[in-house]
């Protein structure tokens, strides 16, 4: 486990990552692309990947809604760089049963996206942070 053990942490990656984001802007050309959204929150984000070798090597992304929303996004991109889509799909599916389910033990593969973790306690910032991680694995089911 990542073992980020002060809890003002996690606010300062959700702050850092919203505030200066990894990974932002749309790439183009891209491999896979697609866009998700939270209509009743006003929540948008769009998707996009670039494959090397049957690897993602870059994500690119542009969002409209909150900073746990930018946040996510950004760490999105730092977790599934250099995964194959099977395995990033995987990631996206076990960060979104960490975060909206009982469960708190696996974060260990997250990194810096551990800090999502603390998100857990609020609903309105648990559909925001689970958007980028929900498209993900949209988009990648449609790429098959």
């Amino acid at each position: 486990m990542c073992m980020i053990d002060d809890p003002w942490a996690y606010r300062d990656i959700i702050i850092d990552h919203g505030h200066h984001p990894r990974h932002q802007g749309l790439l183009d050309p891209a491999d896979i692309a697609g866009e998700g959204a939270n209509p009743d929150r006003g929540d948008v984000v769009k998707l996009t990947l670039r494959l090397a070798d049957g690897v993602i090597s870059e994500v690119g992304f542009e969002s409209s809604g909150s900073t746990v929303l930018t946040a996510s996004c950004s760490l999105l991109g730092d977790v599934v760089c250099g995964l194959i889509p099977v395995d990033a799909q995987a990631r996206a599916e076990r960060l979104i049963e960490l975060v909206t389910g009982p469960d708190d033990d696996g974060w260990d593969a997250f990194g810096e996206a551990e800090a999502l973790r603390g998100i857990k306690q609020n609903p309105a910032r648990v559909q925001c942070g689970v958007l980028p991680w929900r498209t993900l694995i949209q988009v990648l089911a449609a790429k098959g």
